[in-house]
């Protein structure tokens, strides 16, 4: 922890993207483990990491920061922490989670080479965003109640293996053409 501690000091954002993009691509590694007997698909667990170090957490990063300084912020919030969670959380489902969901499957169909108009489609988005708000609501309020912002793209990230999993899965399936 003292090594990751360091280099958070010295280059914060880049030892975030690297964390994500290690944790991103462990989710979709155990994602395809899922899919036996198909042979491993290094260009797709890249891509996932890639999507983590250049868009996911850049992004959220920044999004961290603003919440911190934006939303619930002040004294008369600061003294009701549950409640400031809670302010951060709502936000966070409503405005960062299906875009993020919406940005993964976008990438992921550039790199298949599908159109976007069908990845990105709110029939897809819609039920990944709901199911991820039964783990990431609870998940998010733990994380902006008890952790340090500096640690939050981390400790998201962390939590990210399991759901990256889920997502990764989502991704890879082919998007149903329109009627």
């Amino acid at each position: 922890m003292q090594a990751y501690a360091a280099a958070m000091k010295h280059s914060p954002l880049l030892t975030k993207a690297a964390s994500a993009s290690v944790l991103f691509g462990l989710g979709d590694v155990f994602a395809q483990q899922q899919l036996r007997p198909a042979p491993f698909d290094a260009r797709r667990a890249g891509s996932f990491a890639a999507f983590a170090a250049l868009v996911y957490a850049p992004v959220q990063h920044m999004w961290f920061g603003w919440m911190e300084a934006h939303v619930a912020a002040g004294r008369t919030w600061a003294a009701r922490p549950m409640l400031q969670a809670a302010a951060r959380v709502a936000a966070h489902s409503v405005v960062f989670a299906p875009c993020s969901i919406a940005a993964l499957f976008a990438w992921t169909a550039v790199a298949r080479g599908s159109p976007l108009t069908v990845a990105c489609a709110p029939e897809r988005v819609a039920p990944v965003w709901a199911a991820g708000s039964v783990f990431w609501i609870p998940t998010m309020l733990g994380i902006y109640r008890f952790v340090p912002l500096a640690s939050r793209v981390l400790v998201t990230s962390a939590c990210n293996v399991g759901w990256s999993s889920y997502l990764s899965s989502c991704a890879a399936a082919p998007p149903s053409e329109p009627g």
